[in-house]
């Protein structure tokens, strides 16, 4: 199946519209996927061994999809409502951040922390056995490294204390995200020391 690579892309938006349809179309890829993409494979794991998909994971699954010729029929995006903004689409067309902008000519590299706001408050480890569900540290942000205009997510859980993490490590839930799967997966459940925490923060 040709597809146009600067097509609408699937969003996490789309896949909670029709959550049941897309799962599905996830699962029977990722149980009959013969690749060799790491991403795919750690999905197939979790499949394997029984654990649920994340939105995110079926996103990407589903946008894998679009580029392999063997897929047919597979259904296109929705057209989102003109007031959301998809960032995924943007993420390389990021301009110089203002307060950066005038000391980017330096030689030496910056890493500047970002006012970030982290909008999906939980998050799993994408380790195929992963089974706990954690809150997002309060002060995670995104670093902007001025000697190679890249941006680097360092996001952490409240339960640990170091940057010990990337964004593709991990997948970041919402609340209703991280509910469901508790629901769906026996033996699942939110890191109680990450709720403590938690706790503590909210009484100070």
């Amino acid at each position: 199946m040709a597809v146009d690579p600067n097509a609408y892309r699937y969003t996490d938006q789309h896949i909670r519209r029709q959550r049941e349809l897309y799962e599905e179309l996830a699962l029977q890829y990722l149980r009959n996927y013969v690749g060799d993409f790491d991403l795919l494979l750690s999905y197939k794991r979790r499949v394997e061994v029984g654990a649920p998909l994340t939105v995110p994971m079926i996103r990407a699954t589903l946008n894998c999809m679009r580029f392999d010729a063997t897929v047919e029929g597979l259904p296109d995006p929705a057209t989102l409502p003109d007031n959301v903004i998809d960032f995924s689409q943007r993420r390389r067309e990021l301009p110089l951040p203002a307060e950066v902008a005038h000391r980017a000519v330096r030689r030496r590299p910056l890493f500047i922390k970002l006012r970030t706001t982290v909008r999906m408050p939980f998050g799993i480890s994408s380790w195929p056995t992963a089974c706990r569900i954690h809150r997002v540290a309060p002060d995670s942000h995104i670093e902007y490294r001025t000697d190679t205009g890249e941006y680097e997510c360092k996001l952490h859980w409240n339960c640990k204390t170091y940057w010990n993490m990337g964004r593709v490590d991990l997948e970041l839930l919402t609340l209703d995200d991280a509910y469901d799967i508790v629901a769906r997966w026996q033996g699942s459940a939110f890191c109680k020391t990450c709720d403590r925490i938690q706790e503590m923060r909210n009484e100070e």
